[in-house]
């Protein structure tokens, strides 16, 4: 992810008082303005837990980010990134890196889903399943969090005379759809339909692709409804999944 992008980002989510918490949240929806950013009027706690963790099937690396809320005046300051925390889906014991570590780690400046591989935990034993449930457990020494989601199911899409179309995904929430090229997104929505007009006119149409990831109930909570802790409880963020699908756009 360019930086500029990331730093432009930041003012629209600053409430959150979480630096960590903003890149997972930017990582995620590639910081577009066109989708909505939750700013809640609450104000969490200094020095609790805040996770951000998305799970995705047909992903070698699970990774997530665990931090502590920085006070209301300090939100761009450097992360105070959490080590050593029980990190656990099920049985599967997440590692973790240092913060120095983390910062060099290339998949962090990603723009698209792929950069789900950044985080300050990570595991690659993890083989996430769709339609399966997934209990997440936290422990330190002063705080313990807990959440659970359940993977959305598998999908198909298909393109015909500029409508996007694609199969119902069990236990999804709604719809996140955009279309791309390298370097941008012409058009993004977050629907619970099953259907979009796509109406662009792309001067090389053979180099777009449209891109359509159902949300889980938590992830689609955190994104809409501005939820300072979708699908947890004992601190603050999202614990979620979501299946991402892609196709190429050729408009008639």
């Amino acid at each position: 992810m360019e930086y500029q992008r990331f730093i432009r980002i930041v003012p629209y989510i600053n409430r959150i008082k979480l630096y960590g918490f903003y890149l997972a949240l930017c990582l995620a929806l590639s910081c577009n303005s066109q989708v909505d950013i939750p700013t809640s009027s609450a104000t969490p706690i200094t020095g609790e837990l805040a996770i951000s963790l998305i799970l995705q099937p047909e992903k070698q690396r699970q990774a997530g980010l665990l931090a502590s809320v920085a006070p209301p005046d300090d939100y761009e300051k450097i992360p105070t990134y959490v080590d050593s925390a029980n990190f656990k889906i099920g049985d599967t014991l997440f590692h973790w890196m240092p913060a120095d570590s983390f910062y060099a780690d290339r998949d962090c400046w990603r723009i698209d889903y792929d950069a789900q591989n950044c985080g300050n935990y990570f595991s690659e034993g993890l083989d996430v399943q769709f339609g399966e449930t997934y209990v997440l457990t936290i422990e330190t020494s002063s705080q313990s969090i807990s959440g659970k989601t359940t993977v959305p199911g598998d999908f198909s899409l298909s393109m015909l005379n500029n409508k996007l179309s694609w199969t119902a995904s069990e236990h999804a929430t709604a719809y996140h759809v955009y279309v791309a090229d390298r370097w941008e997104r012409l058009f993004e929505e977050i629907t619970t339909l099953q259907e979009i007009d796509v109406d662009l006119s792309l001067d090389n149409p053979e180099e777009w692709k449209a891109t359509v990831v159902a949300l889980d109930t938590n992830y689609y909570n955190f994104i809409t409804e501005q939820s300072l802790q979708a699908g947890i409880t004992g601190g603050y963020g999202v614990f979620g999944s979501a299946v991402v699908r892609s196709i190429a756009v050729v408009l008639q």
